[in-house]
Order: C-alpha cells, then structure tokens, then sequence
C-alpha cells in the first residue's frame, strides 16, 4: 500500500513470477492500478486454475486497457481480444503459457 506514494506516472508494471502473477496484480489496489499506463504479465492458466481464481476478476483488472496483445510461450501473437482469456484459461498445458502485454 505504501508504494504508491513513492510512484509517479506513468507506470509500468511488469512480473514473471512463476504463475504467481494474476494473484499479485489482483491483490493491488484498484487506484494503483489505474494509474498503470503498460502492464507486461504472464499468464500460465495451468497454475492459474489450480488457485481457482475467476477469470473475470484478472480480466476486469484490465477493464481501463485498450491495447491487448496475448503472445503465446513461441513469442506468436495469439490474440488482441481480452475476451480471448476466458478461452485460453481452459488450457491444461503445465508448459504453454502466455505472455500478456496491456497498454492504455
């Protein structure tokens, strides 16, 4: 909580933590994250349905973002369509994960 007052915008945020990333962002408060300008996440729905975490949640976090490109673990852009999360959290791949870059 206290790192917002040590934050000018525009933010970045950006983490690669091992399938803990959702849970991290869902945990920031909301006026933090709307002061976020770029977002660069991973997304590895294996270890995301395994915290049974409501993809709605991860993707209502993203409502503010106008650009999403969703790159698969190849580096191939998969989609541009948040929509597409719903989908791609079905996967039950333990090694395809998805790179998420969101920017307003």
């Amino acid at each position: 909580k206290d790192i917002q007052k040590h934050c000018s915008n525009p933010l970045v945020y950006k983490s690669d933590i091992q399938g803990t990333d959702i849970p991290f962002l869902l945990s920031l408060s909301d006026s933090l994250v709307a002061r976020i300008e770029i977002i660069i996440i991973e997304f590895w729905p294996y270890v995301f349905n395994s915290k049974s975490i409501d993809i709605k949640n991860f993707t209502s976090k993203l409502g503010d973002f106008k650009n999403i490109f969703i790159f698969n673990n190849s580096g191939v852009l998969v989609s541009s369509n948040i929509n597409e999360l719903n989908q791609l959290s079905k996967t039950n791949s333990s090694t395809l994960y998805f790179n998420i870059i969101a920017s307003k």
